[in-house]
């Protein structure tokens, strides 16, 4: 499971409640058809909020019949342009919100219209996904959380605490090793008064309740 909570631009929540709807996130363009309708679907239920999608191709094309930019076009106009907000560059919450917003990892390739932001473009985003070792991984998150609530403020911050190897970690067991170390650096950020900047947006695995909230009650600055 992946939970994406954070601020679209400073001062302002990316989620008004705390019971937040949780959605699978697959990897792989095939089920795409299955999560985008999924995730459309979320959003009358909780029209204050909004979803961040990123799309990205992540394999060389063989003896495709179409390309992948006219595959993400079809299943986009099967559920409805009116889900989506297509914005060159990342939209405010206030502008986003009951729509789904794709941040656009692969070319158009003159196409036609971009689906979205381009990804990672202008945005400031930590991702080492692969993990070896959880002290590092959390070193690299807890440095782009401290850079993110020091940084520009017309830049959006994005922070990825779900990471994975082969044989070392599953998502769940890495999470269950940074999860706790990311509410500890909110309610240590809390009481020592340091809330008049955001973290961002921030993303992981399996979330508690109280992580939830307190990544909540930190956009509230």
């Amino acid at each position: 499971m992946v939970c994406v909570i954070g601020a679209l631009g400073e001062q302002t929540p990316a989620f008004d409640n705390t019971e937040v709807p949780l959605v699978t996130l697959p990897d792989w363009m095939s089920y795409l058809p299955d999560y985008v309708p999924l995730s459309a679907l979320a959003i009358p239920e909780y029209p204050n909020e909004t979803i961040l999608m990123r799309v990205k191709e992540e394999y060389e094309p063989y003896q495709n019949t179409r390309s992948f930019y006219q595959s993400v076009n079809e299943v986009l106009n099967q559920i409805g342009e009116q889900w989506f907000l297509q914005s060159k560059s990342l939209p405010t919450l206030g502008e986003a919100r009951g729509k789904v917003v794709i941040l656009q990892d692969f070319s158009s390739r003159g196409e036609g219209p971009d689906f979205g932001p381009p990804y990672p473009g202008p945005m400031s985003i930590s991702d080492a996904y692969q993990v070896t070792d959880d002290s590092v991984k959390w070193a690299e998150v807890e440095r782009h959380l401290t850079v993110a609530q020091n940084g520009d403020l017309e830049k959006a911050y994005l922070t990825y605490c779900s990471g994975t190897h082969w044989l070392l970690y599953t998502p769940e067991t890495l999470a269950r090793k940074i999860n706790p170390r990311v509410l500890d650096y909110l309610v240590n950020k809390t009481s020592s008064g340091r809330r008049s900047r955001t973290v961002g947006v921030v993303i992981m695995d399996y979330p508690g309740a109280e992580l939830v909230k307190q990544i909540v009650f930190d956009n509230w600055v």
